[in-house]
């Protein structure tokens, strides 16, 4: 195993809370189901003829397993996956020195093709792997001295809500020396990160007297702002070495306090730390549940949200406390107190544009998506979730405790469906995060859906006239002003392995189509790459109840 690879680049908060199974009948883990289908095949390198894959890991995932399966290929590359019952499977083979790649996939982020595997089947997969590069070097403090423990990421730019931020494709520690060697990586272009260890920060006694500064999150060359990194670009197997640095120092703080329930006592609660327009979990802090008292030892100059959920009392609403904070110089911010209160009842419901008869709605969800940060989840043995809730027969749904800036959205609405509009009294707030708090009464939401939406379909090829299977096809609007994270007017897929795709709920307006044979995952939510595509897109226009059916040929970003 890649050492630090147990190390998370956005740092989870601790909860001194121990973490709970849940069990089956029997008191253990629920036992897999026993099938008579098989998936085998042979993992080999690719380019290289009859060079093969020895004693590489295969790991086997679907729904019907309670947990993943893993086999080892044998001295002539080959593994076997038994006794499966029918399903959907998704297969992946990896060994260090080779980039890990799933079965059908065309490059590492390429998520691969799903197997459909019927009772008494037996289907072959077979693998080829690259090899992988490197990137070696060394960290030194400002003193030129080596520095040990560090976690160095290489890291490729991902895409989200909180906008464009590196994120760690594989992870190493440097050693006494300060030295490091990330392997095993794709070809292409990394950011090359070093941090400390977030566990030290629970872990490191603190000494007497001012606290030193402390070292931060920096990027080669030598910088602690993410714009000012500069990529490594590596070739198919290639190392490249010499990638050394300095790492930074800033201020560090403590911020502490306690948490109380509305009724003024202590309550069983979660806390989290976010920077403002960051992804969450990047401090790391400690709650003693005795008392509700939390530090956090070593926070970086910034401004940033503190959060807490708690669960007054068994069986009761959770609760929720959201607070702004600025920390700056290394100044200590203590004794705060956040109490927390029950968020805003909302009791909607959906309405079809027009009076019109709406769709089933068994599978049909209303999710209040966070538009500012992430609560965590008041049970503190639970991963933070999004609330979604589900619509009733007459179109009625309700959220019984909702807390912080929101934005509404419906999965589970079938094709030529679309989401129009979300009434608040008279206010339209589809595309503005709007906050909800604790309110006198229900609050009422009027969410309206058309079933006027057109629908797009159409097949991809290459440049040589072919099927291009597994490419991503992705439609976007005119009006710059629609691009934003949560639009509703952006549109993406991967064809089929003919090469066909279909887009079946794009509201009325003005579209840009273009195909490509890869961009990186919510690359598409990103104003910037939206630019790059415009150069290479088709123009589209779809009326209401419209259906097209396009041909596009598959483009490279300029």
């Amino acid at each position: 195993m890649q050492r630090g690879m147990s190390a998370i680049v956005l740092l989870l908060i601790l909860a001194s809370v121990p973490l709970a199974f849940e069990k089956n009948g029997r008191g253990g883990p629920p036992t897999a189901p026993e099938g008579s289908a098989v998936i085998a095949g042979r993992v080999t390198v690719a380019g290289v003829p009859l060079s093969l894959v020895r004693r590489g890991r295969v790991t086997l995932e679907s729904d019907v397993l309670a947990e993943p399966r893993i086999e080892n290929t044998d001295t002539d590359g080959r593994y076997r996956f038994e006794r499966l019952p029918a399903g959907t499977y998704h297969v992946r083979a990896d060994k260090p020195g080779f980039v890990t790649l799933a079965y059908g996939a065309r490059h590492a982020m390429d998520p691969g093709s799903p197997i459909e595997l019927k009772t008494g089947q037996t289907a072959t997969a077979d693998i080829a792997l690259t090899r992988g590069a490197a990137i070696e070097g060394r960290v030194v403090d400002e003193e030129g001295e080596p520095v040990a423990n560090l976690i160095v990421s290489a890291s490729r730019l991902g895409y989200g809500p909180y906008g464009r931020r590196p994120v760690a494709v594989r992870q190493d520690v440097t050693d006494d020396l300060g030295r490091f060697r990330v392997h095993s990586l794709p070809a292409g272009d990394y950011y090359v990160e070093a941090a400390p260890d977030p566990m030290r920060a629970l872990t490191q006694r603190e000494a007497p007297g001012p606290r030193p500064p402390g070292l931060a999150r920096t990027y080669y060359p030598g910088t602690a702002n993410a714009g000012e990194a500069r990529q490594v670009t590596l070739a198919v197997g290639r190392d490249v070495s010499g990638v050394d640095f300095v790492i930074a120092t800033v201020p560090l703080a403590r911020v502490s306090g306690r948490i109380l329930a509305s009724s003024g006592n202590a309550a069983t609660a979660t806390m989290r730390m976010q920077a403002l327009g960051a992804p969450p979990d990047e401090v790391r802090g400690s709650l003693l549940p005795s008392d509700n008292t939390f530090t956090f030892r070593a926070v970086p100059p910034g401004d940033y949200w503190l959060m807490a959920s708690a669960l007054p009392a068994a069986g009761a609403d959770p609760e929720f406390a959201a607070m702004r904070l600025t920390v700056s110089g290394g100044a200590d911010v203590t004794n705060l107190t956040l109490t927390t209160a029950r968020g805003a009842t909302i009791e909607g419901r959906i309405d079809i544009e027009g009076g019109a008869a709406g769709p089933p709605v068994s599978a049909v969800r209303v999710v209040a998506t966070p538009a500012e940060f992430e609560l965590p989840n008041p049970n503190p043995t639970g991963a933070p979730s999004v609330p979604r809730a589900p619509v009733a027969a007459n179109g009625a749904f309700m959220f019984s405790s909702l807390f912080g800036p929101r934005i509404f959205r419906i999965t589970g609405l079938p094709d030529g469906w679309a989401l129009t509009n979300v009434w608040l009294g008279d206010r339209d707030i589809i595309d503005a995060a709007t906050d909800f708090r604790v309110t006198a009464g229900a609050v009422p939401l009027r969410i309206v859906i058309t079933g006027a939406a057109g629908r797009l379909s159409g097949t991809v090829r290459t440049a040589r006239n072919r099927a291009a299977a597994r490419v991503r096809v992705v439609v976007f609007p005119e009006d710059t002003h629609q691009w934003t994270t949560q639009s509703r007017f952006i549109a993406t897929a991967l064809t089929a392995p003919d090469g066909t795709f279909a887009f079946g709920s794009l509201l009325p307006g003005n579209y840009l189509v273009c195909a490509l044979e890869y961009l990186d995952e919510n690359a598409w939510t990103d104003p910037d790459v939206l630019r790059q595509l415009r150069a290479i897109a088709s123009p589209l226009s779809i009326a209401k109840h419209d259906k097209q059916t396009v041909t596009l040929t598959l483009r490279e970003l300029l």
